[in-house]
């Protein structure tokens, strides 16, 4: 995991990032949104990643993409249907096996769709960098399809383990509202960190070696070319 630098602060991708994981402060602070409501919208982002993934995947014109991108989906859709189960039995519905009803089921799209602002959010968030860093940087044209297949899962691990942790920490103190601002805000760094180092390779310039670590060129090696000396009158 690489750090961000002061430059890449300044990358459009970095700041709409940014930008977009404010969002959900605005919600808690404004809004009254809750833990559920957070986590939830989180999930989505994950399904957000994953389309733009499959794009990619296409976009790159590998042959292997017809049967790839369908094995894609159906691990990814599993992934994300357990995820969602996950959340929705520990902080949206319930352990209570009563309270898995079609309407309290109805918790979970009516969460969604009071996070819409903060989700289209982050569809512009991703798009700009996929905009930036895929098709105007160099990720197009070098990453594989192969690589592709597990390129969302590294970042979406680290990312919810870490807001997972800090939602069972949320539950203990009652929900309140300066904590899940302070799991917003770690989600964020979290997110960043990840962003720069998955992009750093086409994102960060070269480092242009100083003058003390360029090698001095090798002095050539001129033949010295034999002297040619006068010759004198011939004595008989």
């Amino acid at each position: 995991m690489l750090l961000p630098r002061r430059d890449d602060l300044r990358r459009p991708a970095v700041l709409f990032l940014l930008a977009a994981n404010l969002v959900p402060v605005v919600g808690v602070l404004a809004l009254g949104w809750r833990l559920a409501d957070i986590l939830l919208l989180f999930w989505l982002e994950s399904a957000i990643i994953g389309a733009y993934n499959i794009v990619k995947m296409l976009l790159i014109g590998d042959p292997k993409a017809a049967g790839l991108v369908p094995f894609f989906i159906i691990h990814y859709g599993f992934f994300m249907f357990g995820h969602l189960v996950f959340l929705s039995a520990f902080f949206v519905i319930g352990l209570d096996p009563n309270n898995f009803s079609g309407g309290s089921l109805a918790l979970v799209p009516e969460a969604l769709r009071r996070t819409s602002p903060a989700a289209l959010a982050l569809v512009v968030s991703h798009g700009v960098s996929f905009v930036n860093n895929f098709l105007r940087g160099g990720e197009r044209k070098t990453t594989e399809i192969g690589r592709l297949m597990f390129a969302p899962y590294p970042r979406i691990f680290v990312m919810h383990l870490t807001i997972l942790a800090g939602g069972f920490a949320i539950l203990t103190l009652g929900e309140p509202w300066f904590a899940l601002v302070v799991l917003v805000a770690l989600k964020t760094g979290v997110d960043l960190v990840a962003h720069v180092s998955q992009h750093a390779k086409w994102s960060r310039p070269a480092a242009v070696p100083t003058a003390t670590e360029t090698p001095l060129a090798p002095t050539p090696v001129v033949a010295e070319q034999p002297t040619m000396r006068p010759h004198g009158p011939r004595r008989g």
